[in-house]
């Protein structure tokens, strides 16, 4: 596990608010933090508007740097890198981390608009179908640090990586409890005291649901079978349900990408 560099998505909204101060605050303190803000794009212009529409560009973009500056000051970051794109938000969130080689990409959850599958049908669900880095969703977080680590994998490709940043987060937070949900699990998982239970995909996603309910003074890492493939692969059950319920942070490790 790494986090060196972190980029997290600003829609100047108070959930990505809260995700970069928790971020910067619990998660990963010493980290570099990027603040990426992606401006949708109207479309191509016509030659008789470019000059325009870059006029109009670049105001958008000096505006939205100066807020991205407001907050991370704000939030006590005030030598984050800041960043705005044009394009679909899951593309542009994309490219940003991939040019700094970002160790996780993190964003808020709209759980207050219109439930939260609107939301994962779009930015959030888009990212982790394309996105290399780790995906940090961040809903609701408790005071303190977190106390439980729940590591889920329905997909034994995963189960080694789920595991690595299970430990380091472990770790990093001397959490008292951990709780390790795999499929067709190694005997011996890495994370201490963790309950290996191998069952079919079925059993396992129902457990991971009942445990991801009790973990509310924690964080999940969540393999999430279809994402990272970028062939636009469904996200497997367990993933998108824990990521709608989820009460605590989620990290989201994606399959590795499609040769």
């Amino acid at each position: 596990m790494q986090l060196d560099r972190i980029v997290v998505g600003m829609d100047f909204s108070d959930p990505c608010i809260r995700a970069v101060e928790w971020v910067a605050r619990v998660l990963a303190p010493d980290a570099a933090i990027v603040l990426a803000h992606v401006i949708e794009s109207p479309g191509t212009p016509s030659p008789a508007s470019t000059t325009n529409d870059e006029s109009r560009e670049e105001r958008e973009r000096r505006t939205a740097i100066a807020r991205l500056g407001e907050i991370a000051r704000n939030v006590g970051v005030p030598l984050a890198r800041l960043e705005v794109a044009f394009g679909p938000p899951a593309m542009g969130l994309a490219a940003v981390a991939d040019g700094y080689s970002a160790d996780l990409v993190v964003l808020g959850a709209h759980r207050s608009r219109a439930g939260l599958r609107t939301w994962l049908g779009g930015t959030a669900e888009q990212l982790l179908g394309i996105a290399r880095a780790p995906v940090l969703v961040v809903a609701q977080v408790a005071d303190g640090l977190p106390r439980r680590v729940l590591a889920a994998a329905t997909d034994p490709l995963l189960a080694a990586r789920v595991r690595d940043w299970a430990d380091g987060l472990a770790q990093r937070f001397s959490a008292s409890e951990m709780v390790m949900t795999m499929s067709h699990a190694p005997a011996r998982p890495t994370v201490a005291d963790a309950a290996d239970l191998a069952t079919d995909d079925t059993g396992t996603e129902l457990h991971i649901l009942t445990e991801a309910e009790r973990c509310r003074n924690g964080i999940i890492v969540l393999g999430c079978r279809g994402a990272g493939r970028g062939d636009g692969a469904p996200l497997d059950g367990a993933t998108t349900a824990v990521l709608r319920r989820a009460t605590c942070p989620v990290i989201a490790l994606a399959e590795p990408p499609l040769a």
